[in-house]
């Protein structure tokens, strides 16, 4: 007769070890640019290159605490945040970071099809920070960082509570 507490002992350690082994998270590039190369070098099925958007080179690598872009449409300005939410989650560990929109609708759209799919879940690297899929509002990732997600509703009361270590406003 076989002793099947012997053998699931024996499987939760090895289940235990495969675990510990493959879901580490791997220290990501500090330098946002560097980041992009590493972490991020596809965006919706296209190899990046800055030939065509060189004006973006300086706006990366501008260390000023505030910044503000404006441009006509389809210059990447959602690929750009983001590219700056998730490099400053992924890359510092427990952080917080916020995005605010004007309404509702915005939001559920950037959340969903640029944060959470585009950015993390369609990303061999970066879905491994996600801790789980979480709501529109919040995403949290494995290395205690979160991102937030509010809207500009009643002069800025989402934010409260919170510190940000970035925020971007956005429209």
């Amino acid at each position: 007769m076989y002793n099947f507490t012997k053998w699931s002992k024996s499987h939760e350690q090895l289940a235990k070890n495969y675990l510990q082994k493959n879901s580490k998270l791997k220290p990501l590039p500090t330098k946002i640019l560097d980041w992009i190369n590493y972490a991020r070098p596809i965006v919706e099925n296209k190899k990046r290159d800055f030939l065509t958007s060189q004006f973006w080179l300086p706006i990366y690598n501008d260390s000023h605490d505030y910044q503000m872009i404006i441009g006509g449409r389809q210059i990447y300005k959602s690929t750009a945040c983001t590219d700056f939410l998730a490099f400053t989650a992924t890359s510092q560990p427990g952080v917080q970071v916020c995005y605010v929109t004007h309404d509702q609708q915005s939001l559920s759209l950037f959340s969903k099809q640029k944060l959470k799919i585009g950015t993390f879940l369609l990303n061999p690297i970066l879905s491994k920070f996600l801790r789980h899929p979480g709501n529109v509002g919040e995403i949290s990732l494995k290395n205690n960082s979160t991102i937030y997600l509010v809207t500009d509703n009643y002069q800025y009361r989402h934010l409260e509570g919170k510190s940000p270590t970035l925020c971007i406003l956005d429209e």
